[in-house]
């Protein structure tokens, strides 16, 4: 039985609109929410560098086509192991050298923190290094965007998380490297053997394992590519970027000339291969084979291929198709939309839904919103907004005119029907992270865990949740959400 989260949260540093019940209410919580900080648990001693690998101005913050303009961020800083709801591992990227004993590259790492209690809400842990190479000696270039394994799904035994991908521009990780471009990295936890995933490709990026650890996703030289791990052979699946592969591996959505595509894949003669045709995801509401009228990007999937997250400039998206909200109502401005590829479980009418919306006060977004990721049963998802509406709805912090930069909740249970938005970059139930002087502090480059167990962000926010750096070395926390009925 699926369901809203349930138990405490902690964050921890590391017309034709589809109508809804007009009484949704937001899902009831039990208990405190509280966030720490990762980057080190504890936060002692202060990281000595920022993590995630794109930093931002505190009056000029910001993303690619947002309203100051600026650099994409790295979507994929925070991570979690996908298995249930134990966690067992959380990985980020980080230009510290004093956080595990001695790093002294002098570059970027990708570090993974090892939980101490998993399957609770603690979020402490021991951190190692995971970009090396397998011989355990550190990349002489920087390596970020870390991706874990692990399963949970219905009726199976989750999957014991042992492989990491990242990408790196270290020429030392395997012998068959030795160009300082982007490649794709596999690193086995438990063996300490590190593999070149985008062997001949050049500047591979976006590595992403599957569950079981038996492919990895990327992208290079403008396609998509699928590695075999067991084959150690990678195929072609067409033109596009930015790839996302759903948690079972049998599917791949991804950017490809301003819309979203999804792409089944299956197994033949031991090998992976395409299987099906290429489905439009981000598809018009008046017309399912056109795309929308904007640019869409970025996929994430949950863990079988029913929904893809995405975000989005497009005005005809929920046209009479999404609940609670048809016309969009801030324009061209970027929304975050989630699309059913099949039936969903509940053989409910929800094809297509603005994720950036509250349905509990029928509120869109009013800046711009991305970042979107998805959890395992495509209930929850988390996003990054500018928007004021939203951080004046959902934050109780003093009245300011921004600017904002939020990570929000997104809960979407089945039997409600309706998806309700909370507002997570704070210490707390109450608040909203701020600097020393009150201003809020900018959050970023969200994730979600598995089951919407945790939830992981990069911030400036200073003196809360175990910071004591200052907002010039941003952050990685990870935020507790409640044992969650997914």
């Amino acid at each position: 039985m699926f369901g809203v989260p349930r138990g405490a949260l902690c964050a921890v540093l590391v017309t034709g609109a589809v109508l809804i019940p007009a009484a949704a209410a937001p899902a009831p919580v039990i208990g405190t929410r509280v966030t720490e900080i990762v980057s080190p648990p504890g936060g002692a001693p202060p990281a000595g560098g920022p993590s995630d690998d794109t930093t931002y101005a505190q009056d000029t913050g910001v993303a690619r086509d947002d309203p100051t303009g600026g650099p994409r961020p790295a979507d994929h800083d925070v991570t979690f192991s996908q298995d249930n709801r134990k966690v067992r591992y959380v990985a980020y990227d980080s230009s510290a050298s004093n956080l595990v004993a001695g790093d002294a590259n002098g570059k970027r790492d990708v570090i993974v923190m090892k939980r101490n209690a998993p399957g609770t809400g603690q979020i402490t842990g021991s951190l190692s290094l995971g970009s090396v190479s397998s011989s355990g000696e550190q990349g002489n270039g920087d390596s970020i965007k870390p991706s874990l394994d692990g399963l949970s799904t219905l009726g199976q035994d989750a999957v014991a998380p042992h492989c990491l991908t990242f990408q790196s521009q270290a020429t030392n990780l395997s012998p068959a490297d030795t160009s300082s471009d982007w490649d794709v990295y596999l690193h086995d936890l438990d063996s300490g053997r590190t593999t070149l995933v985008s062997k001949g490709r050049e500047n591979a990026t976006d590595g992403v394992v599957d569950g079981y650890c038996r492919r990895v996703s990327f992208a290079a030289g403008g396609r998509v590519w699928v590695y075999d791990v067991a084959q150690g052979t990678a195929r072609r699946v067409g033109r596009g970027s930015h790839p996302d592969l759903q948690t079972n591996g049998e599917g791949v959505a991804f950017d490809r000339g301003g819309q979203v595509y999804y792409q089944p894949l299956s197994e033949h003669r031991e090998k992976v291969r395409r299987s099906g045709g290429r489905q439009l995801v981000s598809n018009s509401a008046t017309n399912a084979k056109r795309g929308g009228n904007g640019v869409s990007s970025d996929p994430n999937l949950d863990n079988d291929g029913v929904y893809v997250v995405f975000e989005s400039t497009a005005t005809d998206l929920c046209l009479s198709r999404c609940r609670g909200i048809s016309e969009d109502r801030n324009g061209a401005t970027r929304d975050v939309f989630r699309r059913t590829l099949r039936q969903s479980p509940s053989g409910g009418p929800d094809e297509m839904e603005m994720v950036s919306y509250d349905a509990g006060t029928d509120t869109q977004g009013d800046l711009q919103s991305d970042q979107v990721h998805v959890s395992g049963h495509g209930e929850q998802a988390v996003f990054r907004s500018f928007a004021k509406n939203l951080r004046d709805l959902k934050f109780d912090g003093p009245p300011s005119d921004g600017p904002f930069m939020h990570v929000y909740f997104w809960n979407f249970p089945r039997e409600r029907g309706a998806g309700n938005l909370s507002g997570e970059s704070k210490c707390c139930r109450t608040g909203e992270f701020h600097l020393a002087d009150g201003r809020p502090a900018f959050s970023w480059s969200p994730a979600i865990s598995n089951r919407g167990t945790f939830v992981g962000f990069t911030s400036r926010e200073e003196n809360e949740s175990g910071e004591a750096n200052g907002q010039a070395v941003p952050d990685a926390f990870v935020r507790f959400m409640g044992l969650s009925d997914e």
